[in-house]
């Protein structure tokens, strides 16, 4: 059964829209690297993902994506494969794109290493924004 995926993105106050039609996939719901249905956009799901690694986002961008449908969304966007928050964030932000591509795509750039116990930050922007050496 096909059911609609429906995303949205509040730039500057502007409202866009995403969808998608999508077919039901199948996963364990066990991976914490998934929407939840509690998941309301990219940019918490992202800090609650951080969250649980102990690992810092700074979301540098004024754009975010509205999260209607957590099981849809986690179907197109294989989130069941991530396994950390840097390839949750690019599975998310590559689906949010492919389904829509007139809307800008966000990227996320890592600042630091991990290393003995620390993370290295999570730096997530858009558009017309810095680029950075390794980006997600």
């Amino acid at each position: 059964m096909k059911k609609r995926l429906l995303a949205m993105s509040v730039a500057m106050g502007m409202l866009l829209s995403v969808s998608a039609s999508v077919a039901q996939a199948d996963y364990n719901g066990e991976n914490d690297y998934i929407a939840w249905p509690s998941d309301q956009t990219l940019s918490g799901m992202v800090a609650r993902w951080a969250r649980q690694e102990n690992r810092r986002v700074s979301w540098e961008t004024n754009l975010d994506f509205r999260i209607q449908n957590a099981q849809e969304f986690n179907a197109e966007a294989r989130m069941p494969y991530a396994r950390n928050t840097v390839e949750g964030f690019k599975h998310a932000s590559e689906t949010l794109h492919r389904i829509n591509p007139d809307q800008p795509q966000l990227f996320g750039c890592l600042i630091g290493r991990d290393y003995m116990g620390s993370k290295a930050t999570l730096v997530i922007r858009g558009p017309g924004q810095p680029g950075c050496e390794i980006v997600y």
